[in-house]
């Protein structure tokens, strides 16, 4: 049995394309002016990929700051919505009663 670990995505984009991945090799010689041990590299080459990884993720909106405050912000104009429906509603009423 298998289970769908996705089931809040379109079907479309379930199969879609994948973000990129670090493949050390691709820069190998990039960096050998710097005299780094080859732990160093990586450690410089994964600091470098998580930060333009984070920017391109914020550009998106996908970063967890945006994800949360989308969250926060949905649910504040939900609330406001309905105390101004409401405040709207109590509002008539009192103009009907009063002379």
């Amino acid at each position: 049995m298998t289970h769908d670990i996705t089931p809040d995505l379109p079907a479309s984009a379930k199969g879609g394309p994948q973000p990129p991945t670090l493949e050390f090799s691709d820069y190998d010689g990039d960096l050998a002016e710097l005299e780094l041990t080859e732990a160093q590299e990586r450690e410089v080459l994964t600091y470098l990929w998580d930060m333009v990884k984070m920017t391109v993720d914020a550009g998106y909106g996908l970063d967890a700051a945006s994800t949360v405050l989308s969250v926060i912000a949905r649910e504040l104009f939900a609330g406001m919505a309905s105390d101004a429906s409401s405040t709207t509603s109590s509002t008539t009423q009192e103009e009907r009663t009063t002379p």
